[in-house]
Formats: structure tokens, sequence, C-alpha cells
């Protein structure tokens, strides 16, 4: 396994190279029972412990490496930023389309309606 660095980490897809290069098996195999689970049940059950997890370890509440990344997209909350990466990789295992842009406007348009100050990187 090629070491892969958290500075790597840089946007959405070297971010799942880095989890699925840290996994301790075959990534299938770690994630197997939570590739499937349908995707609203898999992120649900992930938000708080790989979730946490992500967020702190990546920096994404700081200036974590892909910050920047998710901030020229427009999202601007830590929960957000995991939330775009966990779907990514469940659909990534799952051969969906990742769909990004959708992910993107979906929580753009809920910040808009709860907070529009996060959109404006006002968290």
């Amino acid at each position: 396994m090629e070491e892969y660095n958290i500075e790597d980490c840089v946007d959405l897809d070297s971010c799942i190279k880095w989890i699925e290069d840290h996994s301790q098996a075959d990534p299938k195999d770690s994630f197997s029972d939570w590739i499937k689970l349908d995707e609203d049940s898999a992120l649900s059950q992930s938000h708080h412990g790989f979730g946490t997890w992500l967020r702190n370890t990546l920096g994404l509440w700081h200036d974590g490496p892909p910050v920047k990344y998710f901030n020229d997209l427009g999202i601007y909350h830590a929960d957000d930023m995991s939330g775009i990466i966990l779907t990514s990789l469940h659909r990534k295992f799952n051969n969906k389309d990742i769909n990004l842009d959708e992910q993107v406007k979906h929580y753009i348009e809920y910040w808009e309606k709860v907070d529009p100050n996060v959109n404006k990187g006002m968290k």
C-alpha cells in the first residue's frame, strides 16, 4: 500500500483515495456492511462515528487540506464536506454516479433556507 499523506487529500477524488488507502484491508471488505445499506441509512449510520473521525482527521472544521476545495465549490460547513465525501464513497462502492454538482446544490439550497450566512463562509 502506497503511503498517502493527509496533505495529499486536497479534493474529493484524493479524499476518497486517502480513505481507501487507509482501510485496514480491501476497502470493499472493510466497508462491506456499510456498502450494502441504502444511501440514507449508510449516511445516517456513519455521520457520528466515521463522519466525526473524517471531520477531525481531515481538519474540516478548520483549515485542513480539502477545505479550500470545498469552499471553492460553495461548501463551508464541515458536516456538509464529510457528507459529500461519505455520499461519494458510498456511491463509488455501489457503482453509482457521484453527481457532485447535485450534492453541492443540495447543501447550498439547504443553507439558503436555514442560515444564508453559512453559504458565505460565516459559520
